[in-house]
């Protein structure tokens, strides 16, 4: 991973250690063959009882969430390394707009969206999703990328909640 991936995604792009590898292998071929995660067949295929399926990787929303951090840190490392030859602002759009062309033309995703849409929401941009705790942060960056295109390193900064007392709609979706 280039410098500038590693301070982006400092866990790297490996998959989940908290989930086996033939369980997380079968979750993303069933994820990328736009097959809907059943945890019953998933079980079956890697061979263990459901209850050892669900010890290992957790439920079935667990489960996607995982894979679709997984491949969001797979975008994301890609755009970042696409873009190295840009500075500043053009490089921050760069790697925004690769990243959202991308999902956009992610046929996996889209299906999953289709197929599944309250589930997707959920697993995309819920409170407890490690997609969202995953993604926000990386866009907030802080001014090294600068506007006058000054070549620096990118330091990725996580974003400034607002106060509970600042009336934002933002801070209901805060943990407490």
């Amino acid at each position: 991973m280039t410098d500038d991936a590693g301070r982006v995604l400092p866990q790297g792009t490996g998959t989940p250690i908290t989930i086996p590898g033939p369980i997380f292998a079968a979750a993303v071929d069933t994820f990328v063959a736009g097959q809907r995660l059943d945890m019953r067949s998933l079980a079956r295929r890697v061979g263990v009882a459901r209850a050892t399926l669900y010890r290992r990787a957790g439920n079935r929303e667990q489960l996607l969430d995982q894979v679709l951090w997984w491949r969001a840190r797979l975008l994301l490392a890609d755009q970042v390394r696409a873009s190295a030859h840009l500075t500043g602002t053009d490089r921050l759009t760069a790697v925004i707009g690769g990243v959202l062309r991308a999902i956009g033309a992610d046929r996996p995703v889209r299906m999953f969206l289709e197929s599944d849409p309250e589930t997707a929401l959920r697993v995309l941009t819920g409170s407890r999703s490690t997609v969202h705790q995953g993604m926000v942060p990386r866009w907030r960056i802080s001014s090294t990328w600068n506007a006058a295109g000054a070549r620096s390193t990118p330091a990725w900064i996580p974003p400034r909640w607002p106060s509970r007392s600042s009336g934002s709609p933002m801070v209901s979706s805060i943990p407490t």
